[in-house]
């Protein structure tokens, strides 16, 4: 399932540690850009998919609230969305 953008900060809240500094919109926007993680535009609006919030909240250095959703959805990096660029390497060493 997919989600725009906008509702990144709010997704990665809900997932990330409460101490976590959580990007806001407009740096999810470059992120998405520049390809520091999995997106893509629908129409023009850039979305990423749900299950890569792992892999995105790696790319920010975001530890997620519950340690066993560290891998979660993400076990392979080589199966991430394309565009993931950063988010790869990000991932890398969260699992090392």
């Amino acid at each position: 399932m997919n989600a725009r953008i906008t509702t990144l900060p709010r997704n990665l809240k809900d997932y990330a540690a409460p101490d976590a500094a959580i990007p806001h919109v407009r740096q999810a926007y470059e992120g998405a850009v520049n390809g520091k993680y999995p997106a893509y535009q629908i129409n023009g609006i850039w979305h990423y998919d749900l299950v890569n919030l792992p892999v995105i909240a790696a790319a920010y250095g975001l530890p997620p609230k519950d340690p066993s959703l560290r891998r979660s959805g993400c076990e392979d990096a080589a199966t991430v969305s394309p565009g993931a660029g950063e988010a790869r390497h990000a991932l890398a060493e969260v699992s090392a």
